[in-house]
């Protein structure tokens, strides 16, 4: 169960990363309104699963990895 935490925190750091060259794009200030409408939509996105991966990662910390394979 820990390779599990451990393939949702390296998942995690990865839109991590992905947001922060986002956000190195949208603060250079060279792209059109569009570029910076959807890569904002992109980085949201980006976000949204952070969350979800740290909710995940906290759960399944907490609760002792009470987690059953599907058969």
């Amino acid at each position: 169960m820990q390779d599990l935490i451990s393939k949702l925190v390296a998942e995690k750091q990865e839109y991590v990363e992905k947001v922060a060259k986002i956000n190195t794009k949208l603060m250079a200030g060279s792209l059109s309104t569009k570029q910076n409408q959807l890569l904002i939509i992109e980085k949201d996105a980006f976000n949204t699963l952070i969350s979800v991966l740290d909710a995940r990662t906290t759960d399944l910390t907490q609760t002792g990895q009470s987690v059953q394979p599907q058969k």
